[in-house]
């Protein structure tokens, strides 16, 4: 068990008018192990004749408790924002309960998960993601004495995230004196947000006419808006809410067609 002492050290000294230096005695001599809690260690001064006197202090060991690591949630989100230019990082929390006395590490192994939801990826480490300090084989978190959370940080591997996915984070090899508490393993949602909506193009359309926009017309994100171009000018469009249909309405051209 690790512990920490608070007393005086074992050492004390005595005269004597006859005998001049007393021998000095200790109930627990210095070295010794203290159990946890207070313990008094009685000093006696004995002269030659025998006459004695004695004096004590405590000492007190107090239990240090490295505490117990957990993710917050066994089922964490996180919704990247897409188009930025910038790659996205996505902490993942971890706590510490129980006790934050020292300094702690504890390793965080990634994994695929090994199922997902239906319309999901399973993420992988180098290709999808990767620890901003870390490697595939895991990445360590460090706890200083008196902390109680930390996060392992997950970097997104690309500014526009073409599909959803989850990824698998698992907590061990602790050092220090922490347990691992419940949940030790985390999988990771990530819901992809595409924010470019898709273009379609018609080519040179004659006054008047009417073009008709068939079949789906959705983005990998999911979207389903549409922006029109004729003759590379942009065409207003409405939404029908009933209908779903698109429509523009100004002349000479008429736009109509459906969103899947």
């Amino acid at each position: 068990m690790l512990a920490r002492s608070r007393g005086r050290p074992a050492a004390g000294s005595a005269t004597d008018v006859v005998t001049g230096s007393p021998a000095i005695t200790y109930s627990k001599e210095s070295g010794e192990v203290f159990p946890i809690g207070e313990t008094t260690v009685t000093i006696t001064a004995t002269d030659a004749a025998g006459n004695t006197a004695t004096g004590s202090f405590t000492v007190t060991v107090q239990a240090l408790q490295p505490g117990t690591l957990a993710f917050v949630s066994g089922t964490p989100t996180a919704n990247p924002v897409n188009g930025s230019g910038a790659l996205n990082t996505v902490p993942v929390l971890i706590t510490r309960s129980g006790g934050t006395s020292g300094a702690i590490t504890v390793q965080v192994v990634p994994s695929q998960p090994a199922t997902t939801p239906s319309g999901f990826a399973k993420y992988v480490y180098g290709t999808d993601y990767q620890f901003v300090s870390g490697t595939v084989a895991g990445s360590t978190v460090s706890f200083a004495d008196g902390q109680a959370s930390a996060t392992v940080d997950v970097l997104l591997k690309t500014p526009v995230l073409t599909k959803k996915g989850q990824l698998k984070l698992t907590l061990t090899s602790t050092t220090g004196g922490a347990a691992i508490g419940s949940p030790a393993a985390a999988t990771l949602t990530i819901n992809a947000r595409d924010t470019v909506a898709p273009t379609l193009v018609l080519n040179t359309p004659v006054a008047g006419a009417t073009f008709d926009i068939t079949g789906t017309v959705k983005d990998a994100g999911g979207l389903a808006s549409l922006t029109v171009k004729v003759n590379g000018a942009t065409l207003p469009l409405t939404v029908d809410p009933v209908t779903g249909y698109v429509a523009n309405a100004i002349a000479p051209y008429s736009v109509l067609g459906a969103i899947a």
